[in-house]
């Protein structure tokens, strides 16, 4: 059962994912080779794979950034993950060498391949690592949602590569059959096993710009895989035989677009949600942005939501929930002045101190009626 057409669209950035204990992306690097590897250090020696992919990042930051990882982590200044995945994307993509690194852009055994592999790898594994013990944000929101029936007028916009609304969308299948299950529907076709006990579903659009960790892409017959509540990207690294394409026996790798300047969006499955962004959005009159800083880098973004904002015949509500707690000041007054300066051509623009939290618990509160 498709959704009445979506009238408010809930953009979630990396905050909303911090509240339930996602590390923020400047912190990924240093959660991994410090923290992560502390806890689990034991896992860590007997398992082949991680430890080569350490070997292998070490060598990466040594050589493009002069850092030494065999000494104190702790006081090492990490690049961003955007800094890192970008400028290796930028190389494949122009097909251009490093010293020392090729590019190889048709080869999946190149040197930039693999440190583009292995940089997904480290996402995945922290993500996997940190919302094991999530707080059930994001599924409070979607059971307030249905209890307040609201869910049929929204639509998602993820910005973050984890699966914490994916699976808060497929955790409602009741036994109740009064009570309807529910289902994301990514725009794009998936090869997957959903199967739920009741009918009917209600299916709401749930679009990721930048990829999903529980999505597997084959370039043989050009297909894509869902794995559904968990990152399949780890499967490509610790258990590739349940990453091969069911059909042509490849190993299926991961769609990961980094929020960057130069974002590569040539992959026809990313195009199509691109595509089905902007015609959901132009029938949303009210975008709701959760926990997302509306970054300088992300101006593919920025140019999305301006063609819609200008060709939008409606009158559209922009409100912002960017608060939480011991939120600094100042930085909520540069946010602020970042969404108005953009978007304040909207005809109502609210920067709330709501945080994702209490939108979860009371969408109403934020939505009105």
């Amino acid at each position: 059962m498709p959704v009445d057409r979506p009238d408010t669209a809930i953009f979630l950035g990396a905050g909303a994912s911090c509240s339930e204990g996602a590390p923020a992306q400047a912190q990924l690097f240093h959660q991994f080779f410090v923290e992560f590897s502390r806890r689990r250090e034991g896992n860590l020696s007997s398992n082949k794979q991680i430890r080569l992919l350490r070997a292998n990042l070490r060598r990466f930051f040594r050589d493009f950034f002069g850092l030494d990882l065999t000494r104190n982590v702790n006081k090492v200044n990490f690049p961003t993950f955007e800094e890192a995945l970008g400028i290796v994307d930028l190389a494949i993509n122009r097909d251009e060498a490093f010293l020392d690194f090729e590019p190889g852009r048709l080869s999946r055994d190149s040197d930039l391949g693999r440190i583009r592999r292995n940089l997904v790898f480290l996402i995945a594994l922290i993500l996997d690592e940190k919302l094991r013990n999530s707080s059930g944000h994001h599924r409070n929101l979607i059971y307030n949602l249905l209890q307040q029936r609201i869910l049929k007028k929204c639509a998602f916009v993820s910005f973050n590569y984890d699966v914490l609304i994916d699976n808060a969308l497929e955790s409602f299948d009741h036994p109740d059959p009064r009570v309807p299950a529910t289902a994301p529907d990514y725009a794009i076709e998936l090869n997957s096993e959903f199967k739920t006990t009741q009918s009917p579903v209600i299916s709401v659009p749930l679009l990721k710009l930048h990829g999903s960790l529980n999505w597997l892409y084959c370039s043989g017959c050009r297909s894509l895989s869902l794995t559904r509540y968990h990152k399949g990207a780890l499967d490509t690294l610790l258990r590739p035989w349940n990453a091969q394409c069911a059909r042509c026996k490849l190993l299926q790798v991961p769609i990961i677009i980094p929020p960057t300047y130069y974002k590569v969006l040539s992959n026809i499955f990313i195009q199509n949600v691109w595509h089905k962004a902007e015609q959901v959005l132009a029938n949303c009159s009210t975008w709701v942005f959760c926990g997302y800083s509306f970054p300088d880098a992300d101006m593919h973004v920025k140019y999305l939501l301006k063609r819609v904002q200008m060709a939008s015949k409606s009158q559209l509500t922009v409100k912002v929930l960017n608060w939480h707690e011991n939120k600094d000041t100042r930085e909520a007054a540069l946010k602020h002045d970042r969404y108005l300066r953009f978007l304040g051509k909207a005809p109502s623009f609210e920067y709330t101190k709501f945080s994702f939290l209490q939108f979860a618990n009371n969408p109403k509160s934020v939505l009105g009626n």
